[in-house]
């Protein structure tokens, strides 16, 4: 009911608006909550239908985040009509790149609380250049994005550190290969 409901909210939305990007958000659906098994059972059938309907309505093909463990699941989305998939900062995101990079975009995953929010500027600099160090050269691309949503009290100087950071060892990005911001160090 809740996948035929966001397809024709999809419909809808793409006839008033016009084909946009879409997220799909799935926090239930981690291995946290549920086994591998349930996933294929309940989670499966009905992501495929939701990316494949979002993907002929729109033109656009989705992305999917999902929350906490997830890394049993990534074979599923071999094929699909996603464009990336974003993981949460507990999985590897070298691991992501090896599983999926082939496949699609991969996205994530500085940790929001662990690193962002509770540690300092210099930290969270080494965690960008290792993140961009594992992932940057992902053959269909790589987006460097917290594992989840950026909590409100984030320190301004260590979101300023993030982005420095990304701007340094990201300079001269290009997709399936290091950037350049990474060997002039």
């Amino acid at each position: 009911m809740c996948t035929d409901y966001t397809i024709d909210f999809v419909k809808i939305f793409t006839e008033v608006v016009g084909g946009c990007f879409f997220k799909i958000a799935d926090p239930v659906s981690s291995l946290n909550v549920i086994s591998k098994k349930q996933y294929d059972e309940f989670t499966q059938p009905y992501m495929k239908k939701l990316s494949d309907s979002v993907y002929e309505i729109t033109g656009i093909k989705p992305m999917v985040h999902i929350c906490g463990k997830t890394d049993k699941v990534w074979d599923n989305f071999k094929g699909s009509s996603f464009s990336r998939f974003s993981v949460d900062n507990i999985e590897d995101i070298g691991q992501l790149k090896n599983s999926l990079g082939d496949d699609m975009i991969i996205e994530g995953n500085i940790a929001p609380m662990d690193v962002l929010l509770n540690l300092d500027p210099e930290t969270v600099r080494k965690e960008v250049k290792t993140l961009l160090e594992k992932a940057a050269d992902s053959p269909k691309g790589y987006i460097l994005n917290a594992g989840c949503t950026a909590c409100d009290n984030t320190p301004i100087e260590n979101i300023e550190s993030y982005v420095r950071a990304v701007c340094e060892y990201g300079k001269d990005a290009c997709i399936g290969k290091l950037p350049k911001g990474l060997s002039n160090i």
